[in-house]
């Protein structure tokens, strides 16, 4: 007997088509409640749980093009499109942009003076750098200079001799400081 049949004086039990009825009814009611469940789960876009349909239809909702983004790279662009806070400023888009690509995943870097902010994103972020710009490109004042890049300096110091380098820490080499 099933779940729904428990529910029922036990002697409905022996009716052929009460139990007929219980388990059509009980099949339908659990697969009832697996697509709810389901449904619950896609519902956050913070959660574990989030799947393929979950991120369409998210995508859907926000007019969020899936063009070429697949699984985490959509994902980043739909939490890019919903992190935009207003009004601008640096601990704002700080707090935004490490929850989007976390503490060690960025530098940013605000020049006052030429009235530019820089972005430098983890090599392993380069694929999310037009979701960083368009988040950005939102939230901040349309005076300033927005540059979005990444750390990637290998290659840069190709010719540079080991010598001519250790002057300089690891983060500037890093990040591209010394450049």
């Amino acid at each position: 007997m099933t779940e729904l049949c428990e529910k029922m004086p036990a002697f409905l039990h022996r009716i052929r088509e009460i139990a007929a009825y219980c388990e059509i009814a009980g099949d339908e009611l659990r697969q009832l409640q697996a697509q709810r469940e389901q449904a619950a789960r896609r519902r956050f876009l913070y959660s574990n749980a989030m799947d393929e349909a979950g991120l369409e239809r998210w995508a859907a909702s926000l007019a969020v093009p899936p063009e070429g983004r697949e699984g985490e790279d959509l994902l980043f662009a739909l939490k890019a499109q919903l992190m935009d806070q207003r009004p601008y400023q640096r601990q704002n888009v700080q707090t935004m942009l490490a929850r989007l690509v976390g503490e060690e995943g960025f530098r940013l870097d605000v020049d006052r003076q030429n009235r530019s902010v820089a972005v430098k994103l983890a090599l392993s972020r380069e694929n999310q750098k037009e979701s960083v710009y368009q988040l950005l490109d939102r939230v901040l004042p349309a005076a300033l200079l927005l540059l979005v890049g990444t750390f990637n300096t290998y290659g840069a110091f190709a010719r540079t001799t080991h010598g001519a380098l250790s002057g300089s820490t690891y983060e500037q080499i890093r990040t591209g400081d010394i450049l």
